[in-house]
């Protein structure tokens, strides 16, 4: 029985990569096909959702659009998911969409970001955001916690484009930073400065405090 799942697992895996490969050349019929089997109220299989956050990784600008379709469904049956495992695979959808949104932002638009788009993207992403940023990071999986500080970067340059949530986001960097003082790689929490665009200053006087050591004025806008 064990040995029938892991054939099955394989095949799942091996057909997830088949479609991530297919989508650089029928990036639209893929697409299509994977939100074809998202069903309303109906938590997605795990292979499923590892195919999703690669897809949306790797395909990042083609996949923006689908940002609010995409998470508007996984957003209701957040309440479904219970192993950590598919905590990190969600992880993994948030993280790859935020990314995409942010890289539209800086290189796909002269404009500036539209204020109705960023409150749309942010009302979307919050929902993860507020748990990834509590119970999960928190967990005791550290793959999980560093699945989630992984996305965290992301989701949070993609909320401070809209004022509205900004403070949510500045009340859970002492959270984020409590990551140093555990098991999660450091690297991981300080690459998040990366994705805070014109406040990573914030963040770099949060680590000074929390770690003892002085902040480059430099480092100041």
């Amino acid at each position: 029985m064990r040995e029938t799942q892991q054939e099955n697992d394989e095949v799942q895996l091996a057909a997830g990569k088949t479609l991530v490969a297919l989508a650089g050349t029928f990036y639209n019929w893929v697409m299509y096909e994977l939100q074809c089997h998202m069903g309303i109220m109906e938590l997605p299989p795990i292979f499923f959702l590892i195919t999703l956050g690669d897809v949306v990784s790797a395909y990042a600008l083609r996949s923006e659009p689908f940002l609010v379709l995409t998470l508007s469904k996984l957003r209701f049956v957040l309440r479904l998911v219970e192993t950590d495992q598919m905590k990190r695979a969600l992880c993994g959808v948030v993280e790859g969409f935020a990314r995409a949104a942010n890289l539209k932002f800086h290189i796909g638009d002269e404009s500036p970001f539209p204020s109705c788009r960023a409150a749309d993207y942010g009302f979307h992403v919050l929902p993860f955001f507020n748990l990834m940023s509590s119970n999960w990071l928190t967990s005791e999986d550290l793959e999980l916690q560093q699945a989630a500080v992984k996305a965290l970067g992301p989701a949070m340059g993609l909320l401070l484009h809209h004022e509205r949530h900004r403070n949510t986001v500045f009340e859970r960097l002492p959270c984020l930073l409590q990551q140093y003082e555990g098991g999660v790689n450091n690297l991981h929490v300080t690459m998040v400065r990366c994705c805070l665009g014109n406040w990573h200053w914030l963040l770099s006087v949060c680590v000074g405090v929390r770690t003892g050591t002085r902040v480059c004025m430099y480092d100041l806008p």
